[in-house]
């Protein structure tokens, strides 16, 4: 799963190549490459998923992988905090919004030119991964947000239940917790800072002009203005539950202890999780589209290996040319849910027939295909951060969206100005 936090950028340590996040690689503590086969590289992560393929990986080239997790509250910090002794891993995972921030500050190894080359993966994991042209990371999967709908619920209070690619409208929705919310007592829960982003993303509207290249704010434009309207709306009516961010429950949650029938967002990655905890049937949903939108679309992110400048590099890079082979994607596929970064997958016969075996995946496949880029900007994580503090305050009523989205759109532009 990928989760997301602040950052707050430290130029002091960019002429020393200090911070890294980079994936699943290992790290021999030095030399950069060269040195000879090591005994070990040593690894960073949060979580679990790539412990199986680092086992691969040692029983192929005899060289052990020091696999190192660390809370993913404390990771930034932990990283930061070795990068300014000169103690990163040679490799380490990442985050969504962290590689232009270690890419900005010159700490992790740009990839093409070792042979890594961009137009291998889809559109949805090099968006993520490259920073001012440059590929940085090897996107070993990438997901995508969605809805989640209890079938047996649905149907108890009345309502059709949609097909699985269906994209609803604004009316759709609300149409949806409303008529729910008279069985239940939500009708839907929903993330107070990820959903409305995503809402803001289907309708047309953003955090910045442009993704790539960003140069001034636009969440405080009229689509990021009549979204947040609309979602108040709903939590005026009393037809939805909001989560907030850093809260102690969350949609996802809610859902599986079917607290409320729908959730919004609920992320492809958790499609193995919801699986073991729900035992009624359920589907994923797109995300619905606003009038300034013909699409669904929410975030695109996944997991990031990079390999650091302070490590050793050329072991680090043959752990990144194992996690991108086809049999490393495949089973974060069918253990994780992350969709493969590598294109030549989704053409495989072993793609088709997860698709076909796994219904809730077809609408993963095809939402991949409508996410959109967080900005490739080294403040990225400040601008989520920022962002989804201040919204709670059009939720509990204390302000109206314009000023609220006016004084985010100002601490954006500064970001974006220093």
């Amino acid at each position: 799963m990928d989760r997301i936090e602040g950052l707050s950028r430290r130029k002091i340590l960019k002429a020393s190549g200090t911070v890294a996040i980079a994936g699943l690689a290992g790290c021999l503590g030095g030399d950069g490459g060269g040195g000879g086969k090591p005994d070990s590289i040593t690894y960073w992560d949060w979580g679990d998923h790539y412990k199986k393929p680092t086992t691969w990986f040692e029983k192929k080239h005899g060289v052990k992988i020091d696999y190192q997790q660390f809370p993913f509250e404390n990771y930034v910090s932990k990283v930061i905090s070795a990068g300014s002794a000169g103690n990163l891993p040679d490799t380490m995972n990442s985050s969504v919004l962290w590689v232009p921030r270690f890419a900005d500050q010159n700490i992790v190894v740009p990839l093409e030119e070792h042979g890594f080359k961009a137009e291998d993966y889809i559109d949805a994991a090099t968006q993520n991964a490259s920073y001012e042209g440059k590929l940085y990371a090897i996107p070993t999967y990438v997901d995508c947000r969605l809805m989640a709908l209890n079938e047996k619920m649905f149907k108890q209070a009345g309502l059709e239940i949609p097909e699985r690619t269906y994209v609803p409208s604004w009316d759709d929705f609300e149409k949806w917790a409303t008529e729910l919310n008279k069985e239940f007592k939500y009708g839907v829960s929903l993330d107070g800072g990820e959903g409305f982003d995503n809402f803001v993303l289907a309708n047309g509207g953003n955090w910045v002009n442009d993704p790539k290249n960003p140069t001034k704010a636009i969440i405080n434009n009229k689509n990021g203005v009549k979204t947040a309207e609309y979602i108040k709306s709903l939590i005026d009516k009393n037809v939805v539950r909001m989560r907030y961010e850093g809260g102690s429950q969350t949609p996802v949650d809610d859902f599986t202890s079917e607290t409320a029938p729908m959730a919004a967002y609920v992320g492809s990655w958790e499609l193995a999780d919801i699986n073991n905890k729900v035992d009624a049937n359920w589907r994923y949903l797109p995300m619905p589209k606003g009038p300034n939108s013909d699409s669904s679309h929410s975030w695109s992110a996944g997991n990031f290996l990079l390999a650091t400048e302070q490590g050793n590099t050329e072991w680090a890079l043959k752990w990144l040319e194992f996690a991108n082979t086809e049999r490393v994607q495949k089973h974060l596929l069918e253990n994780v849910g992350g969709f493969p970064g590598l294109k030549s997958i989704y053409k495989s016969d072993f793609f088709k027939k997860f698709i076909k075996k796994t219904p809730n995946a077809q609408t993963i496949k095809q939402e991949i295909s409508n996410t959109k880029a967080f900005p490739r900007h080294p403040k990225a994580g400040d601008m989520y951060t920022l962002v989804h503090t201040e919204v709670e305050a059009i939720w509990q009523g204390k302000q109206k969206p314009q000023p609220v989205l006016d004084r985010i759109a100002n601490e954006i532009n500064s970001m974006i100005e220093s």
